[in-house]
């Protein structure tokens, strides 16, 4: 009996246990279960954003490439349309970045007005305008520099065969520096000047009006130095020195900017006056320039230089080369706005001219050519300055 009630005893524990253990399995089978659950939706989860992950790196990679092109071609563009600097002072002045190129604009206005109590002749008082001028000057390429200025005003005053100098062309040119013309005692290469522009010589007739101490030239320079002329020249400077030189031939400021036929009287003319028909060829003169500044400091300066020209009129006449064959007849005294001619000569050429009123004329001058050379100095300190000038003129028969 008791052995029965044991052994039955262990058969229920048995199967207690044996429940238990089936219970306990399924729990953990319901854990298992739920934790795999639990990954796969994490692995899910991994998946999508390993998918968005993807799609943003393509999109952040073909927004990168965007903006690469994007930036390749705003340097292209940059490249051929370089950042420019603009500024108002003194005219307009634009500039690229790389200072390969520039331009300005400007210009000037010049009024005048004066009397005289006992003029010799011209006006005993008088107003005008003086000048009226448009420029515009640059540089292109790095070495190219050119510029062009016209005078709406011009010189007002004056009969026309005085040869008043009408408004038009006055500077307009083309130079090229380039390193090809370098110098071994240069630190700038030398430059070729091509156009209308000042022949070199002389120091008052060069400088511009806008820096003149005076409103008009003496009339001593108005009459010697030649002014603007067409022409090719070659020059160089230095810290303290410069030299220029060139052929030139007609200006735009001269009364007939082409040569006049002559005309030869049929009486009138000995034979030993050596006169023979002209008219049809040009003028064409050699000028040169040389100054050196010793001294030249913020406050102080001595500058010197010397100037040479060698005029030949081939076979021009006075009624195209008037400034140097009949010499002096346009110039005005310092009071210009009053139109006082005080100087002049009759025409130098060798031929004939017509001559307004008159049938024909001859000069028997026969100037071969004319030569002219000048010394100039200017020195100032602090406040005070001079200048002064020598001119000479020859034309040796």
């Amino acid at each position: 009996m008791n052995l029965y009630r044991w052994k039955n005893d262990v058969a229920i524990g048995a199967l207690v246990a044996i429940v238990s253990a089936t219970a306990a399995h399924a729990a953990s089978s319901d854990v298992i279960e739920s934790r795999l659950r639990a990954l796969e939706a994490e692995i899910a989860k991994l998946r999508r954003e390993a998918r968005q992950a993807k799609a943003d790196a393509h999109q952040a990679a073909h927004a990168a490439q965007s903006s690469a092109a994007n930036a390749e071609a705003a340097r292209a563009s940059t490249s051929l349309m370089p950042p420019v600097f603009v500024s108002f002072k003194n005219g307009l002045f634009v500039e690229s970045e790389d200072k390969a190129y520039n331009f300005k604009i400007g210009g000037r206005m010049q009024f005048d007005g004066g009397g005289a109590t006992q003029p010799l002749n011209g006006w005993s008082n008088q107003a005008g305008v003086r000048q009226v001028r448009l420029e515009i000057e640059g540089k292109a390429a790095n070495y190219w520099f050119y510029k062009l200025q016209y005078d709406f005003a011009g010189s007002q005053y004056g009969t026309p065969f005085n040869a008043p100098v009408q408004g038009g062309i006055r500077d307009f040119y083309l130079g090229l520096q380039h390193p090809i013309l370098a110098l071994p005692f240069t630190k700038e290469p030398a430059f070729i000047h091509i156009g209308s522009y000042f022949e070199p010589f002389s120091l008052e007739f060069t400088a511009s009006s806008r820096f003149r101490d005076f409103i008009e030239r003496a009339m001593a320079v108005e009459a010697i130095a030649p002014s603007r002329h067409l022409g090719a020249a070659i020059g160089a400077y230095g810290d303290n020195w410069t030299a220029k030189g060139g052929v030139f031939t007609t200006s735009f400021e001269d009364l007939n900017t082409n040569p006049v036929v002559g005309a030869p009287p049929l009486i009138g003319i000995p034979a030993k006056a050596g006169w023979f028909p002209t008219g049809g060829g040009q003028y064409f003169e050699l000028t040169g320039r040389l100054t050196y500044a010793p001294i030249m400091t913020q406050h102080d300066l001595l500058h010197v230089g010397v100037s040479g020209r060698y005029h030949q009129p081939n076979s021009a006449t006075g009624l195209s080369d008037d400034r140097v064959l009949r010499i002096g007849n346009r110039i005005r005294s310092e009071a210009y706005i009053l139109n006082q001619g005080l100087l002049g000569t009759p025409d130098l050429s060798c031929g004939s001219v017509i001559l307004p009123g008159w049938t024909a004329a001859a000069a028997a001058h026969c100037v071969n050519n004319v030569e002219s050379f000048g010394v100039e100095l200017s020195a100032a300190h602090g406040p005070l300055s001079l200048q002064a000038e020598y001119l000479a003129h020859t034309d040796p028969h």
